[in-house]
């Protein structure tokens, strides 16, 4: 997209969202509604273009990472180095050293449908929005982030190869005590996320500077610039809500979640503060951010277990006879406990990295490309070890 400044005040039917026109100047530069050529996807149907950082017109961006790393200084007037524009906000919920990549999610705006005359499609890191997404169809496209590993940096470097220590199991039901909710971690995982919503009818506002342009915006828990500065288009997420949808969405049928980039179908625009949806106005990017941010935090295929053991040495007494049925149950006033032990086991399961099998091949003359070879699996190669043993003496 090519952007002069936007559209020219009153034009009709220049934006992206099926509704009326931006701010005077803020316009994003493409075709009018009412010249927009039949037959092609117009960028309404689907949502899949960006919103533009700050005062940058919204559009077809590829997804701008976040570069906000120098804190804002009254002396020299200067702001946060997004795009090209000073004095931008910024966003305080990225806060991990993988902030400009936190994982393939962001990926999730280059374009899929240009040569199907589909150009405002892209790939699809959420939920199904309907009508017929391509990017919904089987296999989705949120599996591509599953070809993509980042490492778990945060409270410290903690990750090893093929291993996902520091991440939080979906699957947190315990078989076959599925009365017990342990949803403590993936909450925390959840916590400091939020989801975007601009409702349509600040279309006139949400681009417009606060005041004196040269400054920060007064709240930065807003997402652009506005005329109001106690608009508040960043929801904390409804955990319980989520947690609600997971449960009927699989533990409740039996299943479970195989791939930790499952967590894109999960709809986390269940918000604490009313139910907010995603408004016309709101862009891919920001619909997809939170599934970014979160997808590297979780797993579906845990390394560590503990396992706790109660272990018995049982001598039963004397039965009248040696088929006699009794000696298949157990009688607590003539049997008796010689000993017992009870304690736990910490588990890893792991893959040695110079293991010569996958160095070499799984089988002679096969090549050692997993890429190359789908005969190669490294579920083969998983061992286990104990890293700790712990006797319970009461």
């Amino acid at each position: 997209g090519v952007y002069a400044g936007g559209a020219a005040a009153g034009e009709k039917g220049s934006y992206l969202s099926n509704n009326d026109n931006m701010v005077s100047g803020k316009n994003p530069d493409i075709v009018g509604r009412d010249d927009y050529p039949t037959g092609i996807t117009a960028p309404w149907r689907w949502n899949e273009w960006n919103n533009g950082a700050s005062v940058v017109p919204d559009g077809p961006f590829i997804n701008k990472a976040d570069e906000g790393s120098r804190p804002q200084s009254a002396s020299d007037g200067l702001g946060l180095p997004y795009m090209w524009f000073r004095n931008a906000v910024k966003t305080d919920d990225h806060f991990s050293p993988n902030r400009q990549v936190p994982s393939a999610g962001i990926l999730g705006s280059l374009p899929t449908g240009v040569k199907r005359n589909q150009p405002w499609q892209t790939l699809l890191f959420r939920p199904d929005p309907g009508d017929n997404h391509p990017g919904a169809a089987n296999p989705p496209d949120y599996l591509l982030m599953d070809w993509f590993w980042m490492p778990i940096v945060e409270p410290y470097a903690i990750s090893e190869p093929f291993s996902t220590s520091g991440r939080v199991n979906m699957n947190y039901k315990i078989a076959p005590f599925d009365y017990i909710n342990r949803t403590t971690a993936l909450r925390a995982a959840l916590e400091s996320e939020k989801v975007v919503a601009i409702p349509s009818s600040k279309i006139s506002e949400y681009k417009n500077p606060v005041g004196n342009p040269g400054a920060r915006h007064p709240n930065p828990e807003s997402f652009a610039w506005r005329s109001n500065a106690s608009d508040t288009y960043r929801h904390d997420l409804d955990l319980t809500s989520i947690i609600n949808q997971m449960n009927t969405a699989k533990f409740d049928n039996d299943e479970i979640y195989k791939s930790a980039t499952e967590i894109c179908t999960v709809d986390l625009l269940q918000t604490s503060s009313g139910g907010v949806r995603p408004a016309e106005l709101t862009g891919d990017n920001m619909l997809e951010a939170p599934y970014t941010a979160i997808y590297p935090k979780l797993t579906t295929k845990s390394n560590t277990f503990r396992v706790h053991y109660r272990v018995q040495y049982l001598k039963q007494a004397k039965r009248a006879a040696e088929q006699d049925p009794e000696w298949q149950i157990w009688y607590e006033d003539r049997d008796q406990v010689l000993a017992e032990q009870r304690g736990s086991y910490l588990i890893e399961r792991y893959i040695d990295p110079n293991d010569p099998n996958i160095v070499n091949g799984a089988q002679a003359g096969q090549s050692n490309d997993f890429a190359q070879n789908p005969n190669l699996n490294l579920e083969d190669f998983y061992q286990f070890r104990v890293l700790s043993h712990k006797k319970f003496a009461p």
